[in-house]
C-alpha cells in the first residue's frame, strides 16, 4: 500500500478534510515528515514507512477512524438476502487499505520495540514503557 493509495481511499470514503490539520491548510503529510525524523522513530531504527505513520495519525486523531471502526464492528453492514431469502448482514470492504496499513504499522512498531528493549514486562506481566513517547 502506498501513501497515495491510502490518501485516495480516505478521499473516496468522504474524509478528505482528515488529510489536513484543523487549520484546513496544513497537510497531514507535514506531520508525517516530522514523525519520520522524531527521536523515538530513530531510536527504534526507523521501522515505519510514511504510509504507516499516516495510518497511525489518521487512527489517533481523525474522523475517518470512527467510521472505519463502526464498519469493522459491523454497524454499517448492509442487509442482503441470502439464497434462502433471509436477510443477513453483508460485510462491505470499506477502509480496507486503512485497516491493512494500520495493522502493519502496529506490528512493525511492536517488533521494533521488542528488539530495542524499550518495552519490558514487569512482575505483574504488564508492559512498562522505558522509552520516549512517540
Amino acid at each position: 500500500v502506498t501513501e497515495e493509495d491510502l490518501c485516495s481511499e480516505i478521499v473516496s470514503e468522504g474524509f478528505a478534510p482528515d488529510l489536513t490539520l484543523p487549520d484546513g491548510v496544513t497537510p497531514l503529510s507535514d506531520v508525517v515528515n516530522q514523525k519520520m525524523e522524531c527521536r523515538h522513530h530513530r531510536m527504534l531504527g526507523r521501522p515505519l514507512k510514511r504510509v504507516h505513520i499516516l495510518a497511525l495519525l489518521l487512527y489517533t486523531g481523525c474522523d475517518c477512524n470512527y467510521e472505519m471502526c463502526r464498519w469493522a464492528r459491523g454497524e454499517g453492514n448492509k442487509l442482503i438476502r441470502n439464497e434462502h431469502q433471509q436477510e443477513v448482514p453483508q460485510q462491505l470492504q470499506r477502509f480496507r487499505l486503512f485497516q491493512i496499513t494500520l495493522l502493519q504499522a502496529v506490528r512493525l512498531l511492536n517488533d521494533a520495540e521488542k528488539r530495542s528493549g524499550m518495552r519490558r514486562y514487569d512482575e505483574t506481566h504488564k508492559y512498562k514503557w522505558y522509552g520516549p513517547v512517540f
